[in-house]
């Protein structure tokens, strides 16, 4: 099943207002300075950041605060847009070390949901197609990064996860932490992080629409209920070996699944994928008198 991967040109509904550097003809060495000087921005911004935290004056510090921010939410905007279709520029910015410098901001990024929206469309365009971006958000932060608030031992993906259980549903922050996750999906890494922290489990916990057959919003970050995004990280999921592995040792997944392909086609793709494995179509089919009839076609063109 071909893989659908938010490349962050634009969520829905929302203009899309930062076009440096979007165009082909722009040189690559330039877009190479201006990705650096971006990240070594974020890190002075961190710095100062770091250095207010543990001055005096809450008033007075929360005011440098917003202002650090803002900076942190328009050189993301800039660097999505350097980013955008460009694997050369996402070295660059792995080079640089992007993800260790956000993974630093993280703490402050918690405390504006503007700020935050921006960074997470940034993560969505660099993992994008990218295994190498993906796989640089499994690993842990340093305990030498100064400023540092979390756990040494956390990556950047499960704060995205952690984000993702915790922002209110259908905000802008909870739809673009699960387009992360569903690009993070493709990488092995990811996956692995994903079936040891037992994340999957709240997929049964996810309210289903009463409205049988309403359409699934568009996968960008302005739109979509929990289980139409919970779905298409399913199908993401499903499409390697370890990740069909992940979802069937959900205990009940079969059946919710199932319950919902008549009018999920996410739901029916990720059966549809588990299928394809000849050792899973047995596994699957060892349920069909618990699953209901329905899933024949499945098993027809697996």
């Amino acid at each position: 099943t071909p893989q659908r991967v938010w490349n962050g040109a634009g969520p829905p509904g929302r203009p899309d207002q930062t076009t440096v550097c979007q165009s082909p003809a722009t040189p690559e060495r330039a877009k190479s300075g201006l990705i650096d000087s971006c990240v070594e921005q974020l890190k002075q911004t961190h710095s100062h950041l770091h250095l207010e935290s543990v001055r005096p004056g809450k008033a007075s510090r929360r005011k440098k605060e917003v202002g650090y921010l803002k900076e942190v939410k328009l050189t993301a905007a800039i660097l999505r847009s350097a980013l955008y279709c460009s694997d050369e520029c996402k070295v660059v910015a792995m080079d640089a070390r992007l993800t260790l410098t956000l993974s630093a901001l993280w703490p402050w990024l918690l405390l504006d949901d503007l700020t935050m929206e921006a960074v997470l469309e940034l993560l969505c365009v660099y993992t994008a197609n990218f295994h190498p971006a993906c796989s640089s958000l499994c690993g842990s932060s340093p305990s030498g990064v100064p400023g540092s608030k979390g756990s040494s031992n956390t990556s950047l993906m499960h704060s995205v996860m952690k984000l993702s259980s915790l922002a209110p549903d259908n905000s802008p922050v909870h739809n673009l932490s699960f387009s992360l996750l569903t690009n993070l999906a493709v990488s092995r890494d990811c996956r692995c992080i994903l079936q040891k922290s037992n994340f999957l489990q709240a997929f049964l916990l996810t309210p289903v629409p009463k409205v049988a057959g309403a359409k699934a919003a568009p996968a960008g970050g302005g739109g979509g209920n929990p289980l139409s995004l919970w779905l298409r990280l399913l199908v993401s999921l499903s499409s390697t070996g370890d990740g069909q592995q992940s979802i069937l040792k959900v205990s009940g997944v079969l059946e919710l699944l199932a319950d919902l392909a008549p009018q999920r086609k996410h739901a029916l793709l990720t059966l549809h994928n588990l299928c394809f494995c000849p050792a899973n179509k047995s596994h699957v089919m060892a349920n069909g008198t618990e699953l209901g009839m329905g899933l024949d076609l499945i098993f027809i063109n697996a």
